[in-house]
């Protein structure tokens, strides 16, 4: 893809800002969220986690039994998320000010899209609907319509493994995306107009790498 068909890139900006969505965007993980309560419950969910960081499981099986365990519609699923999950206190400020300073805001996810993007309109405003996302995406399972019980499942942005050496992230976010990923912060920061953080309550950045092995 040339850069000038790039999203980010229209505006010909100085900077981009890439990063993670659940979890630091917002406070909880929604993924988590729906595995949890509408899926096969945290037990199994943990289970799985603890599988992927012993090698027993790739992320991509374990996430993919995560989501196959939820059987709710997914405009019923959304709307879950919608009325649960709560924004980081500090993103709409940045958010703001990104749009203000033409820094695009680029989200990488192992979420999908439509969950992103709608849980993204719904906590920072329409501004949001035009946000560039690199993520999952959902279709109907067998034909089904995804709104209907069992009738969705999630597909993989891309099929090809990418291994992620991550600080600050949680096993969630071992995303199977074939980009390379600048940086990333674990939870935003609160900004003024000037990017001075003096005297604010700034939380950690964390940088994040990934190593390629296509």
């Amino acid at each position: 893809m040339a850069p000038s068909t790039l999203p980010a890139m229209k505006t010909n900006p100085k900077f981009i800002f890439f990063t993670d969505f659940d979890g630091t965007i917002t406070q909880s993980d929604s993924n988590d969220f729906l595995t949890d309560h509408l899926g096969y419950g945290r037990a199994l969910r943990k289970a799985g986690n603890a599988d992927v960081l012993h090698g027993r499981l790739s992320f991509r099986e374990s996430f993919q039994g995560m989501m196959d365990s939820v059987k709710t519609p997914y405009d019923q699923c959304i709307k879950t998320l919608l009325e649960n999950i709560k924004l980081d206190p500090f993103f709409a400020e940045f958010y703001a000010w990104a749009r203000e300073n033409n820094v695009p805001v680029v989200v990488l996810s192992s979420g999908m899209e439509p969950i992103i993007k709608a849980l993204l309109v719904h906590l920072v405003g329409e501004t949001a609907e035009h946000s560039q996302i690199v993520s999952n995406d959902v279709e109907g399972r067998d034909g089904t319509d995804i709104n209907s019980e069992g009738g969705w499942k999630i597909v993989f942005h891309d099929q090809r493994y990418v291994f992620l050496w991550l600080w600050g992230f949680g096993t969630e976010d071992i995303a199977d995306v074939g980009f390379v990923v600048i940086s990333a912060m674990t939870s935003l920061l609160r900004l003024d107009s000037t990017l001075n953080s003096q005297n604010r309550n700034a939380r950690p950045c964390f940088m994040l790498e990934m190593e390629s092995r296509i």
